[in-house]
């Protein structure tokens, strides 16, 4: 089964997590999304924009490589990773 691990984060937490793995203060543990977005609806964006299909009755039917796909979202606001 391949899962894409997703992470929802704060504009400043994603580039505050990017110059720590840039800078070598973070290394992406195992269980860490791998695709970052700045919301739940820059998300749903990107699958309805790339990833639809016309199914029967002109249906709208998501295709994506993966058999799962894991939301993280941080609801207090902490540092994520």
């Amino acid at each position: 089964m391949k899962t894409l691990k997703i992470g929802i984060a704060g504009y400043d937490q994603m580039k505050s997590r990017s110059l720590a793995i840039a800078g070598g203060e973070h290394t992406r543990a195992k269980g860490e999304p791998k695709v970052w977005f700045t919301s739940i609806e820059g998300f749903a964006k990107l699958l309805s924009e790339h990833k639809l299909t016309r199914g029967e009755r002109g249906k709208l039917i998501p295709r994506v490589p993966y058999d799962q796909v894991r939301l993280d979202v941080s609801l207090t606001g902490t540092r994520i990773g």
